[in-house]
């Protein structure tokens, strides 16, 4: 069965999903712990198997979603021959002292904000702990998941401040924006955390016209 993930790219304010599912591995899927290159993580699915995955669960996604692969550290071991494999989100974690953070180059959707959301919304936000190795949804989606419901609920309780962004191609036609104002928490990567709120928030407002050069309605 496969397992959905996601990462928000912060320089480029989009959200990259993949997904991955359990595949026998060849002896050269994996490299060894010496290798100057980021090698193509063997769990992955490709961009049209995601779609299938996608479709078979009834997740409906925009159709101008493009392929997308980028290099993420993900947590990995190294088998009985010394060769650094992928940790499969579904099977049970070794001893911690032998797991590490390895690149690895995976395949997968890119989402603007607007697509994100939607995706996000069709998602359970529940699952039986008995069945947790078999969600599809998995636990670095869940965050983003439960992060997007959070920004709708600070939009509702008016914790943002509205204001004026400078369009890069034409500074003298500011656009309307906000900033939310969310409670400190105790995360590493606030900017990431900030930056994934704000997109996804204006999302909230106009999910299917907003675009990044679009005013906010008055508020």
């Amino acid at each position: 069965m496969a397992v959905l993930h996601g990462s928000w790219l912060l320089n480029d304010n989009d959200f990259f999903l993949w997904g991955e599912t359990w595949r026998r591995l060849r002896p050269d899927a994996h490299p060894s712990g010496e290798t100057t290159t980021i090698a193509a993580h063997p769990f992955a699915l490709s961009p049209d198997e995601l779609h299938q995955s996608l479709q078979q669960h009834q997740l409906h996604l925009a159709a101008d979603c493009p392929p997308e692969e980028q290099p993420l550290q993900l947590p990995s071991f190294e088998d009985d021959s010394g060769r650094v494999r992928p940790l499969h989100s579904a099977r049970p974690v070794p001893e911690a002292s032998a797991v590490t953070l390895h690149p690895w180059r995976v395949s997968g959707l890119r989402l603007r904000p607007e697509h994100t959301l939607a995706l996000l919304r069709q998602l359970p936000l529940t699952v039986a702990e008995t069945d947790q190795k078999q969600s599809l949804v998995g636990p670095d989606l869940k965050l983003w998941q439960h992060l997007s419901r959070w920004s709708l609920d600070l939009l509702a309780r008016g914790k943002f401040v509205p204001g004026f962004v400078s369009v890069p191609m034409d500074i003298s036609k500011p656009v309307g924006s906000f900033s939310s104002i969310a409670p400190k928490i105790a995360i590493a990567s606030t900017a990431l955390v900030n930056s994934f709120l704000k997109s996804v928030g204006r999302s909230h407002l106009r999910p299917s016209t907003l675009t990044a050069a679009t005013p906010l309605p008055s508020l």
